[in-house]
């Protein structure tokens, strides 16, 4: 995955909403358009604090409601990957 803290400094810069609620719709939006795709590995949490300006705990309650809400999974020594869209998956049988 590209780094996508350019487009998501600008997007947070320019908003009135929480930081943490915007790094999930961000999340939500690449998904959309296709800049991010399931299995796409994110930055970690130090990582995208750093390239945002942010403090970690913002990143991490960001990453948690992405998690909430579907789009993300993490695992410990895995790192934090896209879940991506069900609805695209084919059935099996």
């Amino acid at each position: 995955m590209n780094k996508p803290t350019s487009h998501w400094l600008r997007r947070l810069q320019v908003s009135d909403q929480p930081a943490y609620l915007q790094i999930a719709d961000l999340i939500a939006e690449d998904l959309r358009t296709g800049r991010l795709v399931a299995r796409d590995r994110l930055p970690t949490l130090r990582e995208l604090a750093g390239d945002l300006g942010l403090n970690y705990t913002t990143v991490a309650r960001g990453y948690a409601e992405a998690r909430k809400r579907g789009l993300i999974t993490s695992r410990p020594g895995m790192g934090t990957t896209v879940r991506g869209s069900t609805s695209t998956l084919p059935l099996r049988g």
